[in-house]
């Protein structure tokens, strides 16, 4: 931000101007001094600030169930905490968060299914999907459609909810590779038996 002060002269009288510039723009304030202006911006930020930190505070009482515990019994009263009105969304919900959660609006921008097996951020990707009308259950090979992988597998907590339709964790996939991967962890693998067109191995 530069300042400058110069003397205009206008019908026979002095007046200060006073030129501000700000993102490449040029802003003329007559007769006003600057120093009002800024202590007027820090107040109103001050203002500001203290609103959004005034409506962001814990409720009272908020974690009153989880105080003086440690260990296990933490956990516990924690999730209990913050899982207290949670509503699960159903497994077939998952197909329309797909719409706005995972959309390629970043490396090509064509607005296909974020498949996390084909998409390439830095090349072509093997094979695209377009939403709803790529999705599938269970059927063709390799690039044929879409469905819902858990990057947990499911076997590790036996199917249950809300874990199971958590679209933070169940990811649209290609159909053919996330059966390949079956429930196998994610790592590096030292013995290839199948490698996806991306490059993906089990």
């Amino acid at each position: 931000m530069i300042h400058k002060d110069f003397v205009l002269k206008k019908a026979k009288k002095k007046q200060t101007v006073s030129s501000l510039w700000y993102d490449n723009y040029e802003y003329f304030i007559l007769g006003t001094d600057l120093k009002k202006i800024k202590m007027k911006t820090i107040f109103t930020t001050l203002i500001l600030l203290f609103s959004i930190t005034a409506f962001t505070q814990i409720p009272p009482g908020y974690y009153n169930a989880a105080a003086g515990l440690t260990g296990y019994p933490l956990k516990t009263a924690l999730a209990g905490i913050i899982t207290s009105g949670h509503i699960s969304k159903s497994y077939s919900q998952l197909w329309t968060a797909y719409n706005t959660t995972d959309r390629d609006k970043h490396y090509e921008n064509d607005n296909t299914i974020m498949d996390m097996y084909s998409e390439n951020p830095t090349g072509v990707d093997s094979y695209n999907y377009t939403y709803q009308s790529d999705q599938c259950g269970s059927n063709g090979p390799e690039g044929t459609c879409y469905n819902r992988e858990h990057l947990m597998p499911q076997s590790v907590f036996s199917s249950n909810s809300p874990m199971k339709t958590d679209v933070h964790h169940v990811v649209p996939s290609d159909y053919y590779v996330n059966n390949k991967r079956s429930n196998h962890p994610f790592g590096d693998v030292t013995s290839t038996t199948w490698t996806s067109q991306n490059g993906s191995k089990v």
